[in-house]
């Protein structure tokens, strides 16, 4: 039978997609990247230090505190997948959030204004963390790339759905064919808001 998976000092090896750089067709090759057993220890080591719930200290210190071990791990696990590392940075970003809601009194209870909070930090400073400086910014809660307003349009059947935003008066889904230029019907809506 053959080995599927193999998992030895912190890296797991199983088949993965991979993009040949000289053609840049993918193929399956048995590659290494973290394994799930170490993206479990380093979680429960940002959890043992704590640091959600120390609000004496300054965002600086957290940063003193966690970088020289987010490079270790980038340095070690991310050599050869680094992108397997992105949940570790989730994880990291999240105890952010969860520090800044704590810290702050205008941030408490509000994940999203607190995620808000520690995005313009990144942008202002994006190398006061190690993971920021390789692209995993912000403190999104849900820990995706996608802004809050980023709106996608969903195809569940011929007929796109456009969803009016939010802070408009009135809240209605109105059915357009693919036919109809979607963009144009939305550049009449701002031009004229009683337009349906």
């Amino acid at each position: 039978m053959p080995i599927r998976r193999l998992t030895s000092w912190g890296y797991s090896f199983r088949p993965r997609l991979v993009k040949n750089s000289r053609r840049g067709s993918l193929f399956w090759s048995f590659t290494p990247a973290v394994s799930q057993a170490a993206l479990t220890s380093m979680r429960q080591m940002i959890r043992k230090t704590n640091f959600r719930n120390r609000t004496q200290n300054t965002l600086e210190d957290v940063a003193r505190q966690l970088n020289p071990v987010l490079r270790g791990w980038m340095e070690y696990y991310g050599r050869y997948s680094p992108s397997a590392l992105y949940p570790v940075f989730r994880h990291v970003n999240r105890s952010l959030v969860a520090w800044a809601m704590r810290k702050y009194k205008r941030l408490a209870g509000h994940r999203t204004r607190a995620s808000l909070f520690l995005e313009t930090i990144s942008k202002k400073n994006p190398r006061l963390f190690a993971h920021w400086q390789k692209g995993t910014i912000g403190g999104s809660p849900d820990g995706s790339c996608v802004r809050r307003e980023s709106h996608a349009q969903f195809y569940e059947r011929p007929e796109v759905k456009l969803l009016r935003p939010t802070h408009h008066r009135a809240h209605y889904v109105r059915d357009v064919t693919l036919g109809e230029d979607a963009s144009r019907i939305c550049k009449r809506r701002r031009q004229n808001p009683s337009v349906r």
